[in-house]
């Protein structure tokens, strides 16, 4: 068995236990799911982009921190959760899973995001197994001048990567519309 294989059917079983000893908003999140599938243009779980703010607040409850921005972006923050919405005209657009390092402009402590995609990349992967997975990225970006410097990855099919350009952790993965 290849060794991304295993660390999804790893991954996998980790999460088969979360509604027994995971935060209650994941247990209304998974709303009977046994794991949380990270899907690239999609979502996460039981929680899908295009969703409303009042779907979201239904199945995670209130935020523990809310950012609003000029240009009309919004953000709810569920530090517990290790997740970030981000919504754009009252619907989820993208959907930031965060590892708890620090990195980019990302400074906030979060739990770590308890899930993976269908490939068996979780917060924890640093950015090789990103690349031998997922291939080249559509568009790559670095920041020397962050608080923290980070490389960006991003692919067209709805899936983006920071990672802390001085030791290639992940910071976040995330989830947009394509």
């Amino acid at each position: 068995m290849s060794p991304r294989i295993i660390a999804l059917c790893t991954t996998l079983a980790l999460a088969s236990t979360l509604p027994a000893c995971a935060h209650k908003q994941w247990d209304q999140a998974l709303a009977g799911e046994r794991s949380i599938l990270i899907e690239p243009g999609e979502g996460l779980g039981n929680l899908h982009l295009g969703s409303r703010q009042g779907r979201v607040r239904r199945r995670l409850g209130e935020p523990s921190g809310i950012d609003a921005f000029a240009d009309g972006e919004l953000y709810w923050t569920y530090r517990e959760l290790g997740l970030s919405v981000q919504f754009v005209d009252d619907r989820v657009h993208s959907l930031f899973c965060y590892s708890g390092v620090h990195g980019g402009y990302e400074t906030r402590d979060y739990d770590p995001f308890p899930g993976a995609t269908a490939e068996g990349i979780t917060v924890h992967d640093l950015k090789r197994p990103v690349l031998e997975a997922y291939g080249r990225p559509d568009k790559r970006e670095g920041d020397p001048h962050a608080p923290i410097p980070a490389e960006w990855l991003t692919y067209d099919q709805g899936l983006g990567f920071c990672f802390v350009a001085a030791t290639d952790r992940m910071v976040y993965l995330y989830v947009q519309e394509q």
